[in-house]
């Protein structure tokens, strides 16, 4: 404690694993509460919520911001839904948070869906009010894929995108048209020693029969947007085909028990990792580009600097990147809030430049077109090579691809304004990934009954199909 009376603690951040100290100046409980609070709740403990309002209210002496938690214990034998019912309760009583963050950009938060009960503000009326931000500052495909007919009721502050089905050109370079049919076809036709998208041990050839005997990309033939399916025609009865062909294996013979892994074990895996696809021992990667850097990494380091084609989702040959908005830092203001502008102030800092200019956790690309700008100028800083006293890189500060055990790294250049102009050629096209319904377990049950009379020689292909087709075409017909 200082002459003057505050006061300083030590706090752990662990986003970064770094360490900080907060001074603190002391105040009465009578004037701590005559300051504005808002409350903002959350499903579970998110520390990266819990870092952002700790920021937040150390930045301002004019509102406070607090959290309130409301998780599900599912401890025990039993789930205790405590969670969903103090929410439910809060509903009733008028006495909801002012700021939620939300599972989705769909509304949901935890198994109430919000929008859908007109509990959300719509934000671009904050937005239109605002004279530090317009419509116009955001990234135009990233903000539009957020709306809800034409309103925008949860706003995240950051996207990714996936580069679905990216593999070396010369593997794939003669592809027309990007179909199940042109998947199947380089699937059946593989070198013996690649994998399809892991590199090839009994281990992930395990994985890969369980795989097919489970027919995990049926879902494909659904179009979950419309509420249809389509299983009659001759790429699923190709599919289904392929997937009786898989040797059947007892889950029981051979458990995995991570406990039995040496260190070596560990090393091998990390060493096959990184070398997977720079030594054509695996074809395909589904890439999570959300800075900059990863798309150095991924087309320096483990594609070893080879041309690359992006083919997209199955069937989505014409927009090959998928725009991925939500997950932890999607936001929205309550309609029943009494402090709706407070709570726009709290939610406008998190999409403000000092925020994404600061150290502060920004996970993804902002989904402000200053802040995607702000984001790529950070990505260019030099690196600090300087480590374990090997002074192997200590005058080099580009990107280190690591290989071997971890400890040998190839040199991968920098994130330049070519790298950059390729990234946000991506965004430019990225479009989000199609929403629709959750069908529920009775869905997937009537799925894997017609599967099991198949595989189990009780109906061909084609009956299988349209039995599928018959049974789930009338599930969803239902759920409109």
């Amino acid at each position: 404690m200082g002459d003057d009376g505050r006061f300083s603690v030590i706090e752990n951040k662990y986003s970064d694993f770094s360490v900080k100290m907060r001074t603190y100046t002391q105040c009465s409980r009578e004037e701590y509460e005559s300051i504005p609070h808002i409350t903002v709740g959350a499903r579970y403990e998110n520390y990266q919520l819990k870092e952002y309002i700790d920021i937040f209210n150390e930045s301002h002496d004019d509102m406070q911001a607090d959290m309130k938690i409301y998780e599900n214990d599912y401890s025990g034998e039993q789930p205790n839904l405590i969670g969903d019912d103090t929410f439910a309760k809060d509903i009733l009583a008028g006495n909801i948070p002012d700021v939620l963050l939300m599972n989705d950009i769909s509304g949901n938060f935890g198994s109430v869906n919000l929008y859908k009960q007109g509990a959300l503000c719509d934000l671009y009326g904050f937005i239109d009010s605002d004279e530090n931000i317009s419509r116009e500052s955001f990234v135009p495909n990233a903000i539009k894929a957020c709306e809800i007919e034409g309103g925008l009721y949860v706003l995240p502050n950051s996207f990714s995108i996936r580069l679905d089905y990216t593999a070396k050109e010369k593997f794939v370079k003669d592809i027309e048209t990007w179909d199940f049919n042109a998947y199947m076809d380089i699937v059946e036709n593989l070198p013996d020693d690649m994998g399809i998208d892991r590199w090839k041990t009994p281990e992930t050839t395990t994985d890969t029969k369980y795989s097919r005997r489970g027919c995990y990309n049926w879902c494909n033939w659904v179009d979950f947007e419309n509420n249809t399916c389509d299983f009659v025609n001759d790429e699923f009865i190709r599919y289904l085909n392929y997937c009786n062909g898989a040797d059947v294996i007892d889950v029981e013979s051979e458990p995995f028990d991570p406990d039995s892994w040496t260190d070596d074990d560990y090393n091998q895996q990390f060493k096959m990792q990184q070398i997977q696809y720079r030594d054509d021992l695996a074809l395909f990667n589904n890439a999570y580009i959300s800075i900059y850097y990863q798309y150095l990494d991924l087309t320096e380091g483990v594609f070893n600097g080879e041309p690359i084609i992006t083919l997209g989702e199955i069937g989505n040959h014409n927009t090959p990147v998928t725009l991925e908005l939500g997950g932890v830092s999607s936001y929205a203001i309550t309609s029943t809030s009494e402090k709706q502008d407070l709570a726009w102030d709290f939610i406008s800092n998190m999409i403000s430049d000092e925020y994404y200019n600061s150290d502060n956790s920004v996970f993804g690309f902002p989904i402000t077109k200053s802040g995607l700008e702000i984001k790529a100028e950070l990505d260019k800083r030099p690196q600090n090579n300087k480590y374990d006293n090997n002074d192997e890189f200590a005058d080099y500060t580009g990107y280190l691809y690591p290989y071997g055990n971890g400890d040998k790294h190839s040199k991968i250049g920098y994130v330049d304004d070519e790298i950059i102009e390729s990234v946000n050629g991506f965004i430019e096209k990225a479009v989000p990934q199609k929403s629709g319904i959750y069908p529920g377990e009775d869905f997937y049950n009537i799925a894997y009954e017609e599967f099991d009379r198949f595989f189990n020689g009780q109906t061909t292909a084609q009956q299988c199909a349209e039995a599928m087709q018959s049974r789930l075409s009338i599930y969803l017909s239902e759920k409109e």
